[in-house]
């Protein structure tokens, strides 16, 4: 399609809102310094990609609106903000549990009566809140009756039963991105979060431990969406220019997660009016219309959605590799290089190092609520606050390491990724030493191990700029099968972690989670060396199959510069 604009042509062409191409580039051929002759625009030709001049024309009004409200507010951070709502409410789905299974207590017998007959039978009540206070006698005699809901055992595997869900969950989610796409497949994990957590109170009185651990699993497989959504809308929605940025502010949903589980079920279990059944019909319901509102808006790019303009969509595309959108429909898709990935020493440094930064950072986030209680005697109403405090701390400390990643340009993309994750994982490597070595030297001191607690929370955090960038940066449009692989990984050892710690800590004793601490560490240090031997930064070879850098390069097509200048879009600039 070619358009040549003159004084004769009273017909003003009309643009698309969806530009293929975040730059214009313009040889010097194109343009003519005789006033007789207009220098020319050049668009792409493919109908696929293509502005298209003559169709959609907006309302000049329409157009200022969109731009006013581009600058005030860009749909990306809009798409940004409901991907981080959505992660962050499965995420507390899954943990809701590990808290309320403090306060989860099973019927018992607690008075005989007499019936009309003369006969004596057993009255049964249901306690569910640990935090009951009257006179001390009353107290006294309600704790002697207090039974966990559920044993030792049971306990670790309901905790498997998440890891179990994520492995098989992770499963089918290549086929749902590659044939039905993000949104769609996310919508359905979602919405499998959002009924599996409604039902948990239910499936415990009709079926008791079996009930709730088909509903757990139910819960893993929404959450091995987590990593997988985290670094496909970042790939399809973040500039790179601000990629760090971007992609550790979808990782909060680690810490947004446990900041909005813990104090809610902390304050609901000691509530003797709502229990801890109301925190799952909450959860469920925000997460079902959180669901709703996603699937309503988000596209799973940006040419995708309308609201997007050509100016935003430049900013986002600038400097990507993408794939080549001229494939005509019904082309065989790329295929995914499995044998190039996994003979890839990057790729098996990253898994290693996933594999035990997620070790160390699971002993926390599946057991901090039950350390603190069991361990450091913290109470229940407390417990949730101070489990919820590093992963506060540890949001503000993501968004400043992001900001320094990404603005920071004295060193080498590859050397800040080393230096955060090293930062991350050694210095929670010597916290967790002390919380091992300092208790067997006689020193016990509850405040000092909750803030040894908290760092290693906090450092954690880090990596997000570290591991999980230098990920998203080597794999860019195969991100989704290296976040699937990390989520692989983070599955078994998640279905692994509470069986040994269950072996290790039979009765939560201080030295008993020191050897916890002691084993965690080790496996840390090394995971994080391997990595940082084999880091890189750039694109692997086996992302530069078929596919091409954006640019607007097509001859076919071509528009002048007062169209241009109409339509808003940038000026070249003439000899």
């Amino acid at each position: 399609m070619s358009i040549h604009s003159s004084t004769n042509s009273p017909k003003s062409p009309s643009i698309n809102d969806k530009n293929d191409n975040d730059n214009i580039v313009l040889p010097a051929s194109e343009f003519s310094p005789s006033p007789t002759k207009m220098a020319h625009y050049t668009f792409p030709s493919s109908p696929d990609c293509a502005l298209d001049l003559f169709q959609q024309q907006k309302p000049l009004a329409k157009q200022k609106q969109q731009t006013i409200m581009e600058i005030i507010f860009p749909i990306r951070f809009v798409i940004l903000a409901l991907s981080l709502g959505c992660l962050s409410l499965i995420v507390a789905n899954s943990l809701a549990l590990n808290f309320t299974v403090i306060c989860m207590h099973k019927e018992l017998p607690s008075l005989m009566t007499e019936n009309g007959g003369g006969d004596l039978h057993w009255e049964w009540t249901i306690l569910t809140n640990t935090n009951i206070s009257s006179s001390n006698n009353e107290e006294t005699s309600k704790e002697q009756q207090l039974e966990s809901m559920f044993t030792v055992d049971e306990q670790s595997w309901l905790f498997s039963a998440i890891a179990i869900g994520q492995l098989i969950g992770t499963l089918p989610i290549t086929y749902f991105m590659t044939n039905i796409g993000l949104r769609k497949m996310f919508t359905l994990y979602g919405l499998t979060s959002s009924f599996s957590t409604l039902f948990i109170p239910i499936s415990i009185d009709f079926a008791g431990f079996p009930g709730l651990m088909f509903m757990r699993i139910l819960q893993g497989v929404s959450l091995a969406t987590v990593m997988v959504v985290t670094g496909a809308v970042s790939a399809e929605w973040s500039p790179l220019s601000s990629a760090g940025v971007f992609l550790t502010i979808l990782t909060i949903n680690y810490q947004l997660g446990p900041i909005t589980a813990m104090p809610l079920a902390a304050a609901l279990c000691s509530s003797e009016t709502f229990g801890w059944e109301s925190i799952y019909y909450l959860l469920g319901i925000l997460t079902f219309i959180g669901f709703a509102i996603f699937f309503y808006f988000f596209r799973d790019t940006p040419r995708e959605q309308k609201l997007v303009s050509v100016r935003e969509l430049a900013i986002i595309e600038k400097g990507k590799i993408i794939e080549k959108c001229q494939k005509q429909e019904g082309s065989p898709k790329e295929r995914i290089p499995y044998k190039a990935i996994f003979l890839d020493p990057v790729f098996w440094a990253i898994t290693a190092s996933n594999a035990t930064a997620n070790m160390a950072f699971l002993v926390f986030w599946q057991y901090g609520p039950l350390y603190l209680n069991k361990v450091l005697g913290i109470e229940v109403a407390e417990t949730g606050i101070a489990a919820a405090l590093p992963y506060i701390l540890s949001t503000f400390v993501k968004l400043i390491a992001a900001q320094i990643s990404d603005r920071f340009n004295c060193i080498s993309e590859k050397c800040k990724v080393i230096l955060f994750a090293s930062v991350s994982q050694y210095v929670m490597c010597c916290c967790f030493l002390a919380l091992a070595l300092l208790p067997k030297m006689g020193f016990m001191n509850v405040m000092f191990m909750q803030c040894m607690f908290t760092a290693s929370t906090v450092f954690s955090g880090l990596n997000a700029v570290g591991v999980v960038k230098s990920t998203h940066l080597v794999s860019r449009q195969f991100s989704h099968v290296l976040f699937s692989w990390d989520t692989l990984t983070h599955a078994i050892v998640s279905l692994l972690l509470p069986l040994g710690i269950n072996f290790l800590t039979p009765t939560h004793s201080v030295d008993e989670w020191a050897n916890v601490f002691l084993f965690v560490t080790a496996c840390n240090m090394v995971g994080t060396t391997f990595f940082n031997i084999y880091a890189e930064v750039e694109p692997r070879e086996w992302t530069k199959g078929h596919i091409t850098k954006t640019s607007l390069t097509y001859p076919e097509s071509i528009g002048t510069v007062e169209e241009g200048k109409k339509f808003g879009l940038p000026l070249p600039q003439l000899p």
